[in-house]
This record gives C-alpha cells, sequence and structure tokens, in this order.
C-alpha cells in the first residue's frame, strides 16, 4: 500500500467520523480541535486561524432533559455547552455550541471520535445559505 493510499484512508475515515451518519455529508467540514478523554472529561486545544485556547469539556449534572451534559472551559471561563447524541447510525458524540461576546453568533459544532482509540476532534462547518 503506497503512502498516498495510506493517507487517502485515514482523510477518508475521519470525514466519515465526523459526519457520525449525519445528512448533508456534501458539505465541508473543518477541523478545529483536537481532544483526548480525562476521566469523564475531554480536554485539548480549539485552534482557528483567529484564536487559539485550551478547553476542557467538563460533564456536568443535568437539570432537567434538554439541560447540556457537558460545560467547556478554558481555565475559569466558560465557552460553551455540549449535549450527549447518537447518530443515525449510532455513532455516539458530542454535540457542542461555543460562543464568546466578541463572536457575531454561537459556533454550532461536535466533537466526535476519530481513529486511534482515545481521539477526538472538534467538527465544524459553516451554514451555507440555501437557494
Amino acid at each position: 500500500m503506497t503512502r498516498c493510499t495510506i493517507l487517502a484512508r485515514f482523510f477518508l475515515a475521519v470525514s466519515e467520523a465526523a459526519w457520525c451518519g449525519l445528512p448533508n455529508q456534501k458539505e465541508t467540514i473543518m477541523f478545529i480541535g483536537n481532544f483526548k478523554p480525562l476521566g469523564d472529561n475531554y480536554t485539548g486545544v480549539i485552534q482557528t486561524l483567529t484564536f487559539t485556547t485550551e478547553a476542557i469539556f467538563e460533564r456536568i449534572e443535568k437539570r432537567n432533559d434538554k439541560s447540556p451534559d457537558f460545560r467547556i472551559t478554558n481555565g475559569t471561563t466558560d465557552i460553551g455547552v455540549a449535549w450527549k447524541k447518537t447518530s443515525e447510525a449510532g455513532n455516539a458524540y458530542l454535540s457542542a455550541q461555543l460562543d464568546d461576546p466578541a463572536l457575531p453568533a454561537p459556533i454550532a459544532c461536535r466533537l466526535v471520535k476519530v481513529g486511534a482509540e482515545h481521539s477526538y476532534a472538534l467538527a465544524w462547518e459553516r451554514s451555507r445559505k440555501r437557494d
């Protein structure tokens, strides 16, 4: 197997993992973070062209069925929340929403398991206007 074949298979596997079997697979996905599990939490780094921050998905007690399962912090500051979800294909993921007063709108993304047993990626896609 050539190196190009191995890389192509890796990127296909990561792309499929990011979608978790969700519809609209023709949209462009960007990976903006890498995380590892730490007990019941996930710790890692979120990185875009405009910022980089360490972040932790911390499990929290649910107050009701609609409340989040995790809060996302970068130290002492809350930067988002996440809910446990399962795709139609049966893949578990976290549906996350990052927010900050400096942002024009919240960032919707998902934390998905990729490749190695203890590796997770934060996947994001830009909303597109439909004709």
